[in-house]
C-alpha cells in the first residue's frame, strides 16, 4: 500500500468512478454533466453517449484483431456506471476541434481550463514520460508533446498535440487490438508535424 498521489497508476475504474462520483453530487447523469461543461462550451455538437439515430447510421462496425485469426465484427461496448472511463462516442470533426481547443486555436470559454489540465503533474511510467489532468506528456526536441490513447471493444484512439509548434491530431480506427501500432503511427504523424516550419 502507499499514500495517494505517491506513485503514478494508470486506472481506467479511478476515470469511471470518478465521473459516477460526479454525477452523483450533480445529481445529473455523466452525459448530461459532459455536454454541460464540455460538449456545448466545445461545440462538440456529434460527441455523446447516447445516440441519435442519424448518429447510430453513421456509427462504424466495431472489429476485434486477433493476430491468428484476423478481424472480427463485435459489438462495441456499452457503459452505466463507469461511463467516464469510455462511453463517449465521437468524430474526427469533434475531436479535431477539441484538439485544437487544447491548443488555443478554437477560442471557447473553457480555454482556461483546458490549460490548467496541461500541468505538467508527476512522472509517469519512467523519466521520459509525465503526466497533466488526464494528458501524457513526452518531449520531443526540447518540445512537449501532449498525448492520449485508449480504445474500447471494437474502436481505438490516439490524439495528441505540440502547443509550441500548434499542430496535432487524431487518429481513429474501429478496430480494438490494434493500439501499439496506431500509437507508433500517431507518434511519427505528429513528429513529421512538428518538423513543419512554425507560421
Amino acid at each position: 500500500s502507499r499514500k495517494p498521489g505517491e506513485r503514478y497508476e494508470y486506472s481506467n475504474l479511478g476515470a469511471g468512478l470518478l465521473g459516477y462520483l460526479l454525477s452523483r453530487l450533480q445529481g445529473r447523469t455523466w452525459e448530461e454533466l459532459f455536454r454541460g461543461q464540455v460538449a456545448t462550451p466545445l461545440r462538440l455538437n456529434d460527441t455523446s453517449i447516447n445516440l441519435t439515430e442519424s448518429q447510430k447510421q453513421r456509427l462504424a462496425v466495431g472489429h476485434f484483431h486477433d493476430p491468428k485469426a484476423g478481424l472480427e465484427a463485435v459489438p462495441l461496448w456499452t457503459f452505466d456506471a463507469l461511463a467516464g472511463a469510455g462511453a463517449l462516442r465521437s468524430t474526427c470533426r469533434d475531436m479535431l476541434r477539441f484538439i485544437g481547443a487544447n491548443l488555443g486555436l478554437v477560442q471557447s470559454p473553457v480555454g482556461d481550463i483546458l490549460l490548467s489540465l496541461q500541468e505538467d503533474r508527476v512522472e509517469a511510467e519512467n523519466e521520459s514520460m509525465r503526466m497533466a489532468l488526464g494528458w501524457h506528456l513526452v518531449k520531443a526536441k526540447s518540445k512537449t508533446i501532449y498525448w492520449k490513447d485508449g480504445g474500447t471493444y471494437g474502436s481505438n484512439a490516439f490524439l495528441a498535440f505540440a502547443p509550441a509548434k500548434k499542430v496535432g491530431l487524431v487518429v481513429l480506427t474501429n478496430t480494438f487490438g490494434v493500439d501499439a501500432a496506431l500509437a507508433t503511427a500517431g507518434f511519427t504523424l505528429i513528429a513529421k508535424l512538428m518538423e513543419l516550419p512554425a507560421e
